[in-house]
């Protein structure tokens, strides 16, 4: 039992880790105003629902999603709920 535990964490990390993204760096999610904040994409592979950040730096992580995801291909439908975006104590957030 220990083996097949160990063998399935250890296939978990091999999926994970080639799963290329962005991380959206805290900095990027700050605001003053919801209409500062938008969603976009993280992970090449299309498996997200989207992370919360100030529009002014979109560009930046388009650029580099364009770069990383180069040769990835949409591996998955992401079931997302509709989520709203909100500015909360300075920040873009779901909610």
């Amino acid at each position: 039992m220990k083996t097949i535990m160990v063998l399935l964490f250890i296939g978990i990390l091999g999926c994970t880790s080639t799963i290329d993204s962005v991380t959206i760096s805290s900095a990027h999610q700050k605001c003053t105003d919801i209409s500062d904040c938008v969603s976009i994409i993280t992970l090449c592979n299309g498996c997200d629902c989207g992370t919360p950040i100030n529009r002014e730096y979109v560009s930046i992580y388009s650029e580099e999603m364009e770069e990383n995801c180069r040769n990835s291909k949409i591996q998955c439908d992401a079931m997302c709920e509709k989520q709203s975006i909100d500015c909360v104590e300075g920040k873009c957030v779901f909610v």
